[in-house]
């Protein structure tokens, strides 16, 4: 390996690391957004209690209407499938990135063939 693509490959990795680290920072700014919309929600709610305690409950019998609890489990479902996704996703780019390094391990072995699976880790 030569100077440059030793200074190439730190920066390559440097990179990387910057990407993850706006990736955290935008994470956190998601969370913080959501405690805050959470947050509101519920000081308008406490201040309408302590203005009119008789619109909570109408609040109330509008929110037993709307079954919010099959709703929620609908928003549940979807969300742990979204996440599923996301995470066979990730696997998928560790796979393909470990692949690259496999495919070079089998080149130089006589003795180790090829497993016959795709970049991906998937069967053919």
């Amino acid at each position: 390996m030569t100077k440059h693509e030793l200074e190439l490959k730190k920066l390559v990795i440097g990179a990387e690391k910057f990407t993850q680290v706006l990736g955290l920072i935008k994470h956190v700014f998601t969370l913080a957004t959501i405690a805050g919309c959470i947050y509101l929600i519920f000081n308008g709610l406490t201040e309408i209690a302590k203005a009119n305690p008789a619109s909570l409950s109408a609040l109330s019998q509008v929110l037993e209407k709307l079954n919010l609890s099959s709703v929620l489990s609908y928003i549940i479902a979807i969300g742990s499938s979204v996440g599923w996704v996301y995470e066979r996703k990730g696997k998928k780019r560790l796979l393909k990135g470990v692949d690259k390094n496999r495919q070079d391990v089998e080149a130089n072995d006589p003795f180790n063939g090829s497993s016959g699976l795709t970049e991906t880790g998937d069967t053919p």
